[in-house]
Formats: structure tokens, C-alpha cells, sequence
């Protein structure tokens, strides 16, 4: 995963994630907030058949109701941020735009044997916003085997955790057993991941703010 502080114009385009970084193709995961008359991302799904790169534009998703936007690629081979014709895309000069994408490579098939690759699946992608400070969404649900993604998606700098256990208030004593982040989560585009083997219930927060900022993962069979 990374943030991105960039500066375009008129109609530049700057690739910020390519196949060749991740060995190949790859799915991605985005959050941002910029200015929508000036920026756009865009991805890259495939060369046609004259082997001229096709891009399409990322559009939000509405999963944060565009505060900020998000959205999920299926497997792409790049994606590229680009200004509007005669504006100025500027990504990051204020602590409230950003752009972070969270990449996944694609599936590796063996041939001849249809086996994919082992690492575990990406159950779900929770945001740490320093803004609110809080965890978006509160809750998840994945399958046992499955990984869950932490990452800090502000344009800010606040230190937090994803410290396993339940809390009364600010009465967190006894975390960290089943998972804890530690000093991982300082600034946009870091990130947190664990993989889930036990089927139950549980509870998170954020060592800093524990009051206000919990979480849950559920765990399914």
C-alpha cells in the first residue's frame, strides 16, 4: 500500500501502481479525496488488440458516501492518476487530500492443476480515519482463513493501534492476546494485517483513544 503526494497538469497522467511492481496483475483497493474537477484515477484493465493501453475511469463506490470516496478494481495492470485538461491535479499539499491504494496480486493459477496461490484471502479492508477517529466500518465479518486489512487512510498524522480485546469505556487491560499492531500505524499508507484461524467473535481498539475508537471482527466457519 502506498500515499501518494503528486502535483499534475493539463491532462498528465502519472501511473502511481503497475503489474511490474507486484509481479502481476493485481487488484487494488482505493480511498481518496481530492479535487473531483481537477483529479481523476484511472485503471488499466488490458491492451486491446492493436496493443494500445484502454483506460477507464475509477468511479466511487459510496461506501463513505464520498467522505471520502472509495472503490475495488477487479485485476487491472495499472492504475494512473490524471489532471483535467487546463486544471492542476494536486494530491497531498493539504493534509485533508490524499490518495492511498492498497494493492493484492492476482491469483497465481499452476498449469495444468487449476491451484491457486496460498496466500490467505482478504476477508475484508477496515480504515483507520484520523479525522474521526474511528474504524470504518466498525464491524466486519470474514471466513476463517481469511485476512483482514488495517490501513491508515487520512491525510494526516496521528499515531493509532489495532490492539486485540474488549474495553469498558477506556478500560482495555488484558489486550493484545489474539493481535495487536503495535507502533505500525503512524501515518497515511501504513498498514496492518491479520489472518484469522478461529472462528468467533472479536473485539479491537485503538490503544490511544480506546474510549471511542473500538471495532469487531466476527469470524465465521
Amino acid at each position: 500500500m502506498v500515499d501518494y503526494g503528486v502535483s499534475l497538469s493539463d491532462g498528465e497522467r502519472l501511473v502511481v501502481v503497475d503489474a511490474a511492481e507486484v509481479e502481476r496483475k493485481f487488484t487494488a483497493d482505493l480511498l481518496w479525496q481530492m479535487d473531483p474537477l481537477a483529479c481523476r484515477a484511472q485503471a488499466l484493465a488490458d491492451l486491446n488488440r492493436d496493443g494500445i493501453a484502454e483506460w477507464t475511469d475509477v468511479r466511487d463506490d459510496g461506501l463513505f458516501r464520498g467522505r471520502p470516496a472509495h472503490a475495488r478494481t477487479p485485476l487491472v495492470e495499472a492504475l494512473a492518476l490524471v489532471a483535467e485538461p487546463g486544471r492542476r491535479c494536486e494530491v497531498g499539499a493539504k493534509p485533508e487530500e490524499f490518495l492511498t491504494v492498497s494493492t493484492a496480486p492476482g491469483p497465481v493459477t499452476q498449469e495444468g492443476s487449476g491451484a491457486a496461490g496460498h496466500s490467505p484471502a482478504i476477508g475484508a479492508t477496515v480504515y483507520v480515519l484520523r479525522a474521526t477517529s474511528f474504524y470504518a466500518p466498525r464491524e466486519v465479518r470474514v471466513k476463517v482463513g481469511e485476512k483482514v486489512i488495517w490501513f491508515y487512510a487520512d491525510g494526516s498524522k496521528e499515531p493509532h493501534t489495532v490492539t486485540s480485546g474488549a474495553c469498558r469505556g477506556a478500560d482495555c487491560a488484558g489486550g493484545g492476546q489474539a493481535f495487536a499492531s503495535g507502533p505500525s500505524l503512524l501515518k497515511p499508507g501504513d498498514r496492518f494485517e491479520h489472518t484469522f484461524t478461529r472462528p468467533g467473535n472479536y473485539p479491537y481498539h485503538c490503544d490511544f483513544h480506546a474510549s471511542t475508537m473500538q471495532g469487531t471482527v466476527i469470524v465465521q466457519p
